[in-house]
């Protein structure tokens, strides 16, 4: 799982790199498909971290509904135009039972 994690985190930082460097050459020299393409990646990349914030943030708070949250997160941000990625995100942040030893 953390093999999982550190492999998603590079591709993320690499395409958010990706994106500076499009926009930024675009820009300089005027190239507007080069401009798009640095536009089209940054919406992607806040695409995929924006879908899988709710499902991150169930797991690391061990919320027992941990896999329907990543579910809800992925189809409310996707299907539904982010509507349902709110209710996701709430239910990720609420209804975590306190563990006692």
């Amino acid at each position: 799982m953390k093999t999982f994690a550190t492999i998603k985190s590079l591709s993320m930082a690499s395409l958010f790199v990706a994106s500076i460097i499009c926009a930024t050459i675009g820009t300089a020299r005027g190239n507007q498909g080069v401009l798009v393409c640095g536009l089209i990646s940054s919406v992607a990349m806040i695409v995929l971290v924006a879908g899988g914030l709710p499902g991150s943030i169930a797991r690391s708070r061990c919320h027992p509904s941990a896999g329907a949250v990543t579910l809800l997160g992925w189809t409310g941000l996707l299907l539904t135009g982010g509507i349902l990625w709110v209710v996701a995100l709430a239910w990720a942040c609420i209804g975590t039972p306190t563990r006692q030893n």
